[in-house]
């Protein structure tokens, strides 16, 4: 009885798992996730993001990493190929927003300049 209450508990906590956390505005100049030479230890690891996607369709850039979503307006014409993307997909990144363009740097990879405009980023998996 003790556990069917705890879980009722759970239920009622006020949390809707399926409530996204409210995207804000990137602003101009501002860069997330940072790069570790060595990471190894879990604290070295804090900021670091991880490319998982980027695609355009309809004029609208989506950017996944482990901990982000950006949603940029874009031209899809001026994306980068395929080729040069995957070499930063599954890799630690940064990324900058200029007002025109989200900087995408690694430093093996190298930079990636993709076209942009009015970025917004929301958490993944952040209460709301």
């Amino acid at each position: 009885m003790t556990l069917l209450a705890i879980v009722l508990v759970g239920c009622q906590s006020g949390r809707n798992s399926n409530t996204l956390p409210t995207p804000r505005a990137l602003g101009v100049g501002e860069t997330i996730g940072v790069v570790v030479a060595t990471s190894t230890a879990p604290a070295a690891r804090d900021g670091v993001r991880t490319l998982l996607s980027l695609t355009c369709t309809k004029h609208q850039l989506i950017v996944n990493t482990n901990l982000e979503g950006i949603v940029a307006n874009a031209d899809c014409s001026r994306q980068p190929l395929q080729a040069a993307l995957e070499r930063f997909l599954g890799q630690p990144v940064t990324i900058t927003y200029t007002g025109d363009k989200l900087r995408i740097t690694n430093p093996n990879a190298g930079v990636l300049d993709v076209a942009a405009s009015d970025a917004t980023i929301r958490e993944i998996n952040a209460p709301p």
